[in-house]
């Protein structure tokens, strides 16, 4: 599929340029020291010739988010965690020492927590893909942790949007648990409750209910919200196109798969398909499709959709969240029908046992 053809591309999110260069050098010091061993005098010594953080510095650190951004979203999950790790260590180093050289309320503290508050997001959600949800659960509440530091109410409620989002679509949490987590940002949401963040709230709400089987409630909280998120965008100073990658045309095409409306799930599916730069994204979308014709009735087209959709993908590319959108294919079928042949090798493609 068009989706697929430059999946195994090169690779031109590598960083560049005197901003990269002193992030290594910090991660380079504190290898050779050991983070254990580091004393506020040791990195403020680097910090003579390397200043804190001025508008420079901190342009820098945008920049490396948005291109581990496009890491994520381009190539292999293990690969984007991999070159993720050394910026990531580098500016959580770096938010120690301002919090403790101008403390928590400064200005330039809470600049670098909005910078970890981001790289924290990206790490859970490169966590998610790779199948380690309690390692991605500790960098989501990392990541909440330092955007309510940084004092951005916008960033706060996007990154526990896509918090729960991630955490329904990898499947490793009970969805009244994330009903949970959702309903304890409430306070937060009553603070800005027209904003662009309150809607995405709403909207995992959404596909919450949905997971849960509750497709009538989720589609009307879908609807309330639609025009809202159709004509807005979150108000952050940070990796501004992690929240803008059309939220509401998947939280659209998930909610009415799984109600079996194959219009309106077609619909949103063509969008996907088109223009999400994400690569795993038009995947689960296809995934979806076929789920939306288990549930109206066509388990052989389905389960025989969704194998091909699995064959093409290639084994690198094999996130936990495209598995989980395959195991949610066999999981509408029923049980009576499981035997069927198209099913089996459905079964076999995701390794589930009969």
């Amino acid at each position: 599929m068009g989706f697929l053809r430059n999946l195994g591309g090169s690779d031109d999110s590598d960083d560049s340029g005197e901003g990269a260069t002193k992030r290594r050098q910090m991660f380079q010091l504190a290898a050779g020291l050991g983070v254990a061993a580091l004393t506020p005098d040791d990195l403020r010594q680097y910090f003579d010739v390397n200043p804190l953080v001025d508008s420079d510095t901190l342009t820098g650190w945008e920049l490396a988010c948005a291109q581990h951004l496009t890491a994520v979203c381009t190539r292999p999950a293990e690969e984007a965690h991999r070159n993720l790790e050394p910026d990531l260590t580098a500016v959580l180093l770096r938010a120690q020492l301002l919090a403790g050289t101008f403390g928590p309320g400064h200005a330039r503290t809470r600049d670098i927590a909005r910078v970890v508050a981001a790289m924290s997001t990206l790490n859970a959600n490169v966590l998610t893909r790779l199948g380690e949800p309690a390692r991605a659960a500790r960098w989501w509440r990392t990541a909440q942790d330092m955007a309510d530091a940084s004092g951005d109410l916008n960033l706060a409620l996007g990154i526990r949007s896509t918090a729960a989002g991630h955490m329904l679509s990898a499947g490793g949490s009970d969805p009244t648990a994330i009903l949970k987590m959702i309903h304890d940002a409430d306070a937060l949401v009553a603070r800005s409750p027209a904003s662009y963040g309150a809607a995405l709230m709403e909207l995992t709400l959404a596909k919450a209910l949905s997971r849960l089987g509750h497709h009538d409630e989720a589609i009307t909280r879908l609807e309330r919200v639609s025009d809202q998120l159709a004509s807005g965008r979150l108000e952050v100073t940070i990796m501004p196109d992690y929240w803008a990658n059309q939220q509401l045309t998947y939280a659209t095409m998930v909610i009415y798969s799984a109600a079996g409306a194959e219009a309106e799930s077609q619909a949103a599916q063509e969008q996907i398909l088109a223009s999400n730069r994400d690569y795993q994204y038009p995947i689960i979308a296809r995934l979806h499709a076929a789920l939306c014709t288990v549930v109206c009735g066509g388990v052989e087209e389905g389960a025989r959709s969704a194998a091909d959709m699995l064959a093409e993908v290639p084994p690198t590319f094999r996130t936990t969240m495209i598995d989980r959108a395959g195991t949610m294919v066999i999981r509408a079928i029923p049980i009576d029908r499981r035997a069927r042949p198209e099913v089996r090798d459905l079964r076999s493609m995701l390794a589930i046992e009969a």
